[in-house]
């Protein structure tokens, strides 16, 4: 499998597992594998609408994307084994 195909994978089953969630602007942020666990690590980010603050509010908005990491087993493809959050450094 090459990264292309991770990269479909894991935009694949984001969506799957965050069904009926509303999620939008679902983009590729990164892709990593490694040679030691053999796996793609995809990091997917996107939005949905409680994410987002309201117009009127006074507090400061808040960061409106998620990230995930989606891995990837290379020797079982295409299950997708795990998915984890991707906190991003204020």
């Amino acid at each position: 499998m090459d990264a292309r195909d991770a990269i479909k994978i894991a935009k694949d089953q984001l969506r799957n597992f965050f069904e009926g969630e509303a999620i939008t602007n679902l983009g590729l942020e990164e892709v990593d594998f490694s040679e030691v666990d053999q796996e793609w690590r995809i990091t997917l980010g996107f939005s949905r609408a409680w994410n987002r603050g309201a117009l009127l509010d006074v507090t400061p908005p808040r960061q409106d994307r998620v990230y995930k990491v989606v891995h990837i087993p290379e020797n079982e493809v295409p299950k997708v084994y795990r998915v984890t959050h991707r906190e991003v450094a204020a």
